[in-house]
């Protein structure tokens, strides 16, 4: 949880949450939009979390991701974006 989803948290409670609160407030699954050069292969995924969105972006963007079902077919990830 970010500090501004905790101040938003604490404001709504109108009081410090506590550690249940704030496990409870986390999305238990974010959405992963990723973004190749060749737009057929573009596709969305679920992703843990309590990750926040850069560790997710750095996960996907500008990696190289096998997309193959028999053979190997290596595409670049060229964007990311999340969506909780």
């Amino acid at each position: 949880m970010s500090k501004k989803e905790f101040k938003a948290l604490e404001a709504k409670l109108g009081r410090p949450p506590t550690a249940k609160e704030v496990q409870q407030a986390k999305p238990k699954f974010k959405t992963a939009y990723v973004r190749f050069t060749d737009l057929s292969y573009d596709y969305r995924t679920s992703v843990n979390g309590s990750l926040d969105d850069g560790e997710i972006v750095a996960y996907f963007k500008g990696e190289s991701l096998n997309l193959g079902n028999v053979g190997d077919n290596v595409r670049m990830c060229i964007e990311c974006t999340i969506k909780s």
